[in-house]
């Protein structure tokens, strides 16, 4: 027998207990009609975008930073195919990298290094990457310290040190400015008034190995902001001190919440400006030239970019656009993304603007393309994912309910929305498909940040749902459905304590209805924004239930958080192999503690096993759900996190078991394939019934189906040359197309 792992990418294979999961992404998701290539990334919502060749093949992958819960999100470059992303390369990445990060080649080495914020300057890691080590950086420069500093102002002869100044709210600009072929810095002052021009000498001095800035114009393209507004000021009317003669050839050296993108847009070799203000939906174009005193000064502004350059769109997020200027579409041309720039209160859905260049790269004519790049590849509703596994049509297999906090709205107060994906594939192998995005018209009930919880509440053999808050309420809405099959719901209502009161933990309450004293009631766990977990103890009868308050921090637990306040606590108690009760708390920090030594202890305090299970952590405000989705008897499990997405994990047993095959399943020739040419397929024996074909690529996407009763046929197909796996039945081989 041999083993063979098809269609998973592993990230995280730690042990606890005797369950691991494994980060998947095979599963198909469905939605409008297309299968989701990308289903279980997470979701985006203020992604920044670089280049940098992850998996050492030299072409450039895609990485994405998003500045809400600082998370670095990897897509392959799968060429003509798109984007797939994986966290294969996550551990590679520097840890602690904060607000923005670009990635540019800053020691002039041919490898694209990273640059992320610290403190109100920035962090250089070298890439050490080499075909044996794969995917690898180290520490080369700190703004903090005198390798890093502007070695003198080159105003008037009067020198003096400071730092390189990049505040954490702005996009700064790494740009080589004056083709050299070193990297330039332009941000906005510490006045957010006007722009710091950071020249990189490292070429001039004969060592590009090390970056080597100095300040060369601090009132850069002869402009000012206004402090109040995105006005901008130029010519006679701008208020520019120390303004510097041609920074281009000189040999020395806006706004808080701005962002700074620079391309040529009209071939005259000088890089124009392209700003944001952190109060604005759209992005200012400010063509530069040099000026009758040898300066670069603004000469013309517009502040409907890109409009006239290629189309009549121009950028319209709600609030703070930042811009990313790269070949997105491997034409060999760059092009425009636009995504917001600011962690929270700015919009997560829709949010990335494709705009494709039909021009050249100093002469773009940039043609909107779509407001949702990569985000219609992915489950992403908005900000934040709460799910839970249940099957809610009674037929059978599983499917997921997922909420929402919120989807952002300038206009509208109540966006948080359930969404119900159901499972059209087998209790083996689901293939989930979504039915309706706002399931129950949760908005009309003027609730926020709802969070779903499935169970037989009043115990007639149904499921009801429990429904938490932002306020910290939970409502019951009642299954009065006669027969089996969708719900239907009676209008929900409040619950109440013993005493008649209704239940209210704080803010952002996080029920799961369970028995957890073992005297056949289930008694009512809530978790909450302050990170502890409430117990109400059902002190009613069967199908009756009433709750008695009990304890405000179970266990003495309080979930993982960041400043020692909140934790915003989801909990989830569940029986081991050995029937005993654990604990995993989803947290603010994204890590899920585990805890033990819970039976008989209940009013005690509990064992914690670690304070991130199985290594799992993806994103900020996280929250699960498990159940055994692939039938083999153990749990697998959904995350949800910040980015309005899902991640899936899957059992270990369940990875290894879908790919044990035999070496003499079946028969593929020629093989390798060219592109278009048939492939016979022989079995070693005629089914007995109809049985499944299926064709992966390497990294999952569903390429070919169908069903055959023959021992032998072809397949012809125009796929691009790659690696596939041919999976009929239960048995799978390997296909190399050329």
């Amino acid at each position: 027998m041999k083993k063979f792992l098809f269609l998973i990418i592993v990230f995280v294979t730690a042990h606890v207990g005797a369950q691991d999961l494994i980060r998947t992404y095979n599963l198909p998701v469905i939605q409008e009609g297309q299968a989701l290539p990308n289903a279980w990334a997470g979701g985006l919502n203020s992604p920044q975008f670089s280049h940098l060749d992850v998996d050492i093949d030299g072409v450039l992958d895609l990485i994405a930073f998003d500045r809400a819960g600082d998370r670095m999100m990897v897509f392959i470059n799968e060429g003509s195919d798109g984007y797939i992303y994986t966290r294969e390369y996550n551990n590679a990445f520097p840890s602690g990298m904060i607000n923005w990060v670009v990635a540019r080649d800053f020691n002039c080495d041919g490898k694209m290094d990273l640059a992320t914020n610290s403190q109100s300057g920035f962090i250089i890691y070298k890439n050490i990457s080499t075909e044996e080590s794969g995917l690898n950086f180290d520490l080369m420069l700190t703004s903090n310290i005198n390798n890093l500093q502007m070695s003198e102002y080159a105003f008037s002869a009067n020198p003096f040190s400071a730092p390189v100044y990049t505040i954490s709210i702005d996009m700064p600009s790494f740009v080589d400015y004056d083709d050299d072929g070193d990297i330039d810095v332009f941000s906005f002052t510490e006045f957010s008034t006007t722009v710091y021009f950071f020249k990189n000498m490292s070429v001039e001095n004969g060592n590009c190995e090390v970056p080597q800035y100095i300040c060369a114009n601090r009132c850069y393209g002869h402009f000012s902001e206004s402090v109040e507004s995105f006005s901008i000021f130029f010519g006679s009317d701008a208020e520019c001190q120390f303004n510097v003669v041609d920074p281009r050839s000189s040999s020395d050296r806006l706004h808080t919440g701005a962002t700074i993108l620079q391309i040529d847009m009209d071939q005259n070799g000088i890089k124009d400006m392209i700003l944001s203000d952190v109060t604005e939906p759209n992005m200012g174009l400010f063509l530069m030239e040099d000026a009758i005193d040898g300066q670069d000064s603004v000469v013309t502004a517009a502040f409907d970019f890109p409009n006239n350059y290629g189309n009549n769109i121009p950028v319209g997020l709600d609030v703070f656009p930042a811009g990313y200027y790269l070949d997105v579409d491997n034409d060999g041309i760059k092009d425009l993304i636009v995504s917001p720039n600011a962690a929270t209160e700015v919009e997560d859905k829709n949010s990335v603007w494709y705009y494709k260049n039909n021009g050249q790269n100093d002469l773009p004519q940039l043609q909107f393309m779509q407001n949702d790049f990569l985000q219609n590849t992915m489950i992403d509703l908005g900000s934040e994912a709460y799910p839970a596994i249940v099957d809610l049509d009674s037929d059978g297999l599983l499917d997921i309910v997922v909420s929402n906090r919120k989807t952002y709205s300038s206009t509208e107060t109540y966006t948080s929305t359930l969404a119900f994906y159901k499972n059209i594939g087998t209790a083996t192998y689901p293939t989930f498909e979504l039915m309706e995005e706002n399931y129950l018209n949760i908005p009309t009930l003027e609730l926020r940040s709802v969070y779903p919880h499935f169970n037989d509440w009043d115990d007639d053999g149904d499921l009801d749902l429990i429904l938490g808050d932002q306020d910290g309420f939970i409502r019951i809405f009642k299954n009065e459905a006669a027969t089996p099959g969708l719900p239907i719901f009676a209008t929900p209502e409040l619950v109440l304590n013993s005493g008649g009161q209704a239940i209210d933990v704080g803010q952002f309450s996080t029920p799961q209805y369970f028995d957890l004293d073992n005297d056949g009631l289930k008694d009512l766990i809530v978790g909450e924004k302050n990170g502890n977990i409430n117990l109400y103890r059902n002190v009613g009868v069967t199908g009756l239930p009433a709750f008695e308050f009990i304890e405000d921090t179970i266990g003495d637990v309080v979930a993982s958080n960041y400043l020692g306040i909140d934790g915003y606590s989801v909990p989830y108690f569940y029986r081991n192999t050995s029937n005993l009760l654990e604990l995993l708390v989803a947290s603010e920090t994204g890590k899920i503690g585990h805890y033990d030594q819970i039976e008989e202890n209940i009013l005690g305090t509990f064992n914690q096993i670690t304070d991130e299970f199985q290594g799992i952590r993806e994103g900020d405000r996280c929250a699960i759900a498990m159940a055994d989705i692939t039938g083999d008897g153990i749990n697998d499990m959904l995350y949800g996190h910040i980015g309005g997405g899902l991640a899936l994990y899957l059992s270990e047993i369940f990875v290894e078991n879908v790919g044990e095959v035999t070496s003499s399943a079946f028969k593929i020739f020629p093989n390798p394939t060219q592109t278009g040419q048939e492939l016979r397929v022989e079995l070693s024996a005629t089914p007995s019934s109809m049985i499944s074909v299926e064709i992966f690529d390497s990294v999952g996407r569903l390429n070919y189906r169908d069903t055959i009763n023959t021992q032998s046929f072809t397949i012809k197909t125009p796929l691009d040359r790659g690696v596939y796996f041919i999976k009929i039945g239960d048995r799978v081989e390997k296909w190399i197309v050329r």
